[in-house]
Formats: C-alpha cells, structure tokens, sequence
C-alpha cells in the first residue's frame, strides 16, 4: 500500500499494518495528524517507508510504534507542545528532515529510541526543539537551529555520539547529555553549551579523533565557562574561542597523545582542574 504523492492520510487514533497481502508500507504523500494523537503500529512486524513527502505532527502528537524498512526520506515537523516517539530505531537518510518547531514555553519533543542521522540526514531546532532520544550523528549529518534566529535552541538531552557529523546554526545548541566523539567533528553553532543546562555534562573524545570548537560561545553567560568533564583519551580538544575551566579537564594518553590544542585562550578558576 503506498501514498503517493499528493495522497494524504491524516486523522487521530490508530494505523495498524498488520496484513503483509497489501505489499510493503509506504508514504511519498503527507500524513498528517488532526488531534490527539496518531498511533501508527504493527501486529506483525510490519514496517513503514518513509520514502519522501511530508509528516506533521502540528495539530496532535505522533507515535510510531513499528520501525522503518529504510533510512528517512520524508520531512517530519513536530510543532509546539507536540511530540513525536519512536518506539523502534529510526535512521534519518539523505534528504530527511526531523524538524522541532516549538516555543520556549511549549517545545517540540521527540522521545524514544535511538535516533540516527545518516549522510545528509538533518535534526533540526525552531524556536525550541528537544531532542530526548540517543544521538548517533554520521558522516556528513547535522544538528542544526535557525539561520538567521538567534533565539532558536535545540537541546539535547540524550547520549550523542559523533560519529562524523556536526552542529550548525544561528542559535544554541545545549548538550545536556553526554557527548562521545567516535570521529573528527567540528561544532560550529553560534553557542555550543558544552556542559549544558545543569553544568554536568561528560564530553569524551576517542584515541585519534579531534573536536574541534569553532563556536564563539561556549556556554550562555559572558565567563564563557565550563563546568562539567572533558575525557581526552588519546584524541585532541582543539578551541578556537577564548574560554574558562571552571570543571574537569583529563587529558590521558590512550595509544595516541592526547592534546589541547587552538587559539583559545584557557583560564584555569579555582575550581577548575587539569
């Protein structure tokens, strides 16, 4: 069964593909949910392709309890006090797009499983998106807020694991999860907030592999702090903004050296330590 472009399913309740006799599930159309929200599910196992199109959960919130036959095509808009949850693994592939268009009292949300962004596959924040789900960034994929909007965040509040890809935009990206880099990545977001809302966070980066700060800021206030933990197991933490330890800097040398490198000027405070 297939909607095709121009096709549209849209609706609360719930979809169930659960009869194999209709072919493999698959949307180049719309589906849109109208209130509520849409359950879209499989007794057997079924899974939905999401080839192309658009997906909207504006009106109501979205719940995909089967998984997808393949990577993401389509552009998928969570809107303001909605949320979005995938119950299985998701790959976002070239082309797709999760879109988090919320408000700062009223986020967009995406909950559940392990979410992952193939090669020009693009998470992106408006307004205020939050992305709860662990974070597998691959190569040529990215994270991404407004251009031209300052104001617009997206917050992750999961694991993300850099595997390639990177952090764009106009405004903040806050890391309140852990960070592991598993490859050279560059951040180049207006305000990358390293340690988060809480301070806490644990950035660890892989024997070999470089992260690379090119953000002017590097958290919300003007000391330009952070407070949370950086593990340096054999890679390189390269800064290119000037920047304060107020936390934890562990450089270990894992098989590889492990560096501190950029033009960034480091204060130690006295709380923090290397």
């Amino acid at each position: 069964i297939t909607i095709a472009s121009g096709g549209t399913l849209e609706g609360r309740g719930t979809v169930d593909l659960n009869d194999p006799d209709f072919g493999r599930p698959t949307s180049e159309g719309r589906i849109r949910v109208t209130g509520g929200a849409l359950v879209i599910t499989s007794q057997n196992n079924l899974g939905l392709d999401l080839v192309s199109g658009v997906v909207e959960a504006i009106d109501g919130h979205l719940r995909f309890e089967t998984g997808m036959l393949s990577a993401m095509g389509a552009d998928l808009t969570v809107g303001a006090g909605r949320q979005v949850a995938f119950n299985s693994s998701v790959s976002i592939g070239a082309g797709g797009l999760l879109n988090l268009v919320g408000q700062p009292a009223s986020p967009a949300t995406s909950i559940g499983s392990t979410l992952f962004v193939g090669p020009n596959g693009v998470v992106n924040g408006s307004g205020l998106g939050v992305l709860e789900n662990a974070l597998v960034l691959q190569t040529s994929s990215s994270v991404t807020t407004q251009f031209g909007d300052p104001s617009s965040e997206i917050r992750l509040n999961g694991p993300t694991f850099f595997q390639g890809g990177g952090v764009i935009g106009s405004g903040t990206a806050r890391q309140n999860g852990d960070a592991f880099i598993d490859a050279d990545t560059e951040i180049d977001i207006d305000t990358y907030d390293m340690d988060g809302q809480f301070g806490s966070t644990t950035i660890t980066i892989g024997p070999g592999h470089t992260l690379q700060i090119n953000s002017p800021n590097i958290d919300t206030t003007g000391l330009n702090d952070f407070d949370g933990t950086i593990e340096v197991n054999g890679g390189t933490l390269h800064m290119v903004p000037d920047w304060t330890l107020d936390g934890v800097l562990n450089l270990t040398q894992d098989g590889a050296t492990a560096e501190l490198t950029g033009p960034g000027r480091l204060i130690v405070s006295t709380t923090g330590r290397i």
